[in-house]
């Protein structure tokens, strides 16, 4: 886009030869049932979901489209070794290809189980290998823009969900680039089954078609192009500071050496950085605004913004800056747009350009932290092996150290386990109890909360810019005693590394070992990985008190808002404690855990856990019983109420019918 161009809107909508040809494509050569597969996240692991759709009667085997973004809590390569791995294929691949978090083309190898870096499709030769003998996982990031060459029947498998667009469903299914020479996709819908339903007015008990999914993707289109239309407005408006910019820096008037201090000045309108995975942004609250509002807010920050200050005092000493032609011009901008904008728009509650700033700095954290980078070089030193042979790896689990409390408290020669017969010599999991966290149960590792600043890379405070993010949990439980169990929040190498060690185990399981262990993420309890123990009840253990309040401690660490009323109640036990403190509580989740997650902390007063800590604060107000205060909340649209005042809510709102 150019200047005059940068704000136009779309007005309709119109399929173009190619997409018409598509869809036609897709109603001519799929079966037109669409599989409804019923699995849960809580109960299902990433092995378990992955066989569910390969063991589908009549279902495609071969490549797997992830367009719901179903596995985007799971690395690709753990998401691939899966499918390749599993056991439900009547005729296994030999290898899969797929992308790693450093956007490498990568291979895994069935036959060695080893991985390679996939330059060239040239290099399929070297390895033995064919096109024929392959399938690939499209995570949901590379569901546009990689081809990848497969047999001329090549099938494929497309996991559909509430946030598909028809772009992205045209897109994603010509990753198979034959598609209109005898290669085919069949589509599978997931957890969003339900949604898609209510949102097409069909009955839930409905056989979903390919012409559903279809109608859809096109309606969802739609709602977000009427999204994307503040979005052009606000470019076009930002466009008229840009122009001025444009033209300041490459007037030759301008003095050569004040080119560097103008540029930096007027940085905010050129400065950007790397777009967040895609997937992050999936399901974020919308809410309708009225227009004038939105473009209102957005006139008033482009005024008072640090390029239009800069441009401000710049025209002191350069008459050729009109301000005022500016500002009118923004002026006139403004209102044009809410002539041509409908009277609401929708609008996700988020700050993209916050999101991206985020993005960068664990990028840059990530960067500084070599050891993170060496994963792979450790990877390739650690090779599955097949039931027939000794496992590699033996880890022994030291049950007296995880069970002994005291232990927790200094974290030297500390561990859970230590490996042998491996090629590096490597102490796992030292662990300890997080002080800021008084009198909780669960633990962490001096990996993912530093005790002390790293090797001088950067200055260390919990929470602080250089945090690693908080998402995987290692659960252990004594295989004597089920009751006894710990839950430790680790980082993502040390989550990978005891991936692969439980999954070289489990090659030969070992009846000696005195712990089980399973590793879970946080936010959607999904299981990645567990011990073979066929006596472990995973539903047992959800269920177990010692569980829930220290899987409900682990979260609340990781700056989650989504909690089971079960763990509610395990946080209001763990919180009043004198000891702990609500208030204390109350502070440390919101002005240090979320100090770095803009988004969460935008949506925090209206979750579950804003709603908890709400009532939870004002429990011991005398005031919140009074009738008064109750009447000023209501009327003020407060939306939840503490249970010892439902009854009076109830009288309340019956005077205000009868009066």
């Amino acid at each position: 886009w150019d200047h005059e161009t940068y704000g136009s809107i779309v007005k309709n909508l119109q399929l173009s030869d190619t997409d018409a040809k598509t869809l036609n494509l897709i109603w001519q050569n799929s079966p037109h049932h669409v599989d409804h597969l019923n699995v849960k996240e809580m109960d299902r692991s990433l092995q378990e979901s992955i066989d569910a759709i390969l063991s589908r009667n009549n279902g495609y085997q071969g490549s797997l489209m992830d367009l719901a973004a179903k596995f985007r809590n799971e690395s690709n390569e753990n998401v691939a070794i899966a499918w390749v791995n599993s056991t439900k294929w009547k005729k296994p691949p030999k290898a899969v290809i797929y992308y790693d978090e450093n956007n490498q083309r990568m291979l895994f190898n069935r036959l060695t189980q080893n991985k390679h870096t996939l330059k060239t499709s040239s290099e399929l030769e070297s390895l033995g290998l064919t096109k024929e003998d392959l399938v690939v996982f499209w995570d949901y990031a590379h569901t546009t823009g990689v081809n990848e060459l497969l047999a001329y029947d090549a099938k494929a498998t497309l996991i559909f969900g509430k946030f598909v667009k028809l772009r992205d469903l045209l897109q994603t299914v010509w990753r198979l680039r034959g598609l209109d020479k005898g290669q085919k996709v069949d589509f599978v819908v997931m957890e969003d089954y339900d949604h898609i339903c209510q949102r097409l007015n069909l009955p839930l008990n409905t056989q979903l078609t390919i012409g559903h999914l279809q109608r859809y993707a096109f309606q969802l289109q739609i709602e977000t192009l009427k999204r994307n239309l503040e979005r052009a407005a606000f470019r076009q408006l930002r466009s008229v500071l840009v122009k001025s910019a444009v033209e300041l820096l490459l007037d030759p008037k301008s003095d050569p050496k004040d080119i560097v201090k103008i540029f930096i000045g007027l940085q905010e309108l050129f400065v950007t950085s790397t777009n967040p995975n895609p997937s992050i942004s999936l399901g974020k609250a919308a809410q309708l605004i009225d227009t004038y509002k939105v473009i209102e807010n957005e006139v008033k920050r482009l005024k008072s913004s640090k390029a239009m200050t800069f441009l401000r005092n710049h025209s002191k000493s350069d008459r050729s800056i009109s301000i005022e032609k500016i500002e009118n011009e923004i002026d006139i901008l403004g209102n044009q747009w809410i002539a041509i904008l409908p009277e609401q728009l929708i609008s996700q509650e988020r700050s993209v350009e916050k999101l991206i700033e985020i993005f960068t700095q664990n990028e840059n954290q990530q960067n500084k932290q070599s050891e993170v980078n060496k994963e792979s070089e450790l990877n390739r030193e650690i090779q599955y092996r097949f039931p027939n042979t000794n496992p590699r790896t033996s880890v022994e689990w030291n049950k007296d150290i995880l069970f002994r409390s005291d232990s927790y408290f200094t974290f030297e020669n500390t561990a859970l386990g230590k490996v042998k017969n491996h090629p590096i010599s490597v102490t796992t999991l030292p662990i300890y109890r997080f002080h800021q966290f008084p009198k909780s149960q669960f633990l962490t590792t001096i990996n993912l909360f530093p005790q002390s600043n790293q090797n001088n890379t950067y200055e260390y405070i919990p929470y602080g810019v250089h945090q690693k993010p908080v998402q995987h949990s290692l659960i252990a439980v004594d295989r004597t005693h089920p009751s006894r169990i710990a839950i430790v929040t680790i980082d993502q190498r040390e989550d990978a590394l005891i991936n692969r060690w439980i999954l070289e185990e489990n090659y030969r399981p070992s009846e000696e070992h005195q712990v089980d262990l399973l590793l879970m993420h946080l936010s959607t309890g999904q299981i990645s990985r567990r011990t073979a123990n066929p006596l472990l009840n995973v539903t047992a253990l959800k269920i177990n008190p010692q569980f829930i309040t220290q899987f409900a401690q682990a979260k609340f660490s990781a700056g989650l808002l989504s909690y089971s009323p079960q763990e509610l109640d395990a946080l209001k036990s763990w919180m009043t404690d004198p000891e702990v403190g609500v208030e204390k509580m109350y502070l440390l989740f919101k002005d240090t855990i979320l100090l770095h997650k803009t988004d969460t902390r935008g949506h925090f007063s209206n979750a579950e856990l804003g709603i908890f800590f709400e009532g939870l604060r004002n429990l011991n107000q005398p005031e919140e019983k009074s009738g008064d205060f109750l009447a000023i909340r209501f009327y003020n649209g407060c939306i939840s109420y503490l249970g010892m005042t439902w009854n009076l809510l109830g009288e309340f709102i019956y005077f205000v019918l009868e009066d």
